[in-house]
């Protein structure tokens, strides 16, 4: 089971996550037959997409960060 997810947290899977949780609203029987097996897969798939999406883009502003100290370092170095 994966951890409780907000859709405040996750926009693109806000549909899956309410389908989801109606899905388990619906009691236990739902919950031990499977019968939200599918939708959980569905989420499982979004919110993985969704974690690369924003570690690529971490991971672009982190380099954009680096580069431009990079530059203020020579910058430094220059004026000695």
């Amino acid at each position: 089971m994966h951890p409780h997810v907000y859709e405040h947290k996750n926009p693109n899977c806000a549909e899956l996550i309410r389908q989801l949780e109606e899905c388990h609203a619906r009691g236990l029987w739902s919950k031990l037959t499977n019968e939200c097996g599918g939708l959980k897969d569905a989420l499982n798939a979004c919110l993985a997409a969704e974690f690369n999406e924003n570690r690529k883009t971490n991971t672009d502003e982190a380099r954009k960060r680096r580069q431009r100290v990079r530059e203020l370092w020579k910058e430094l170095d220059e004026d000695k």
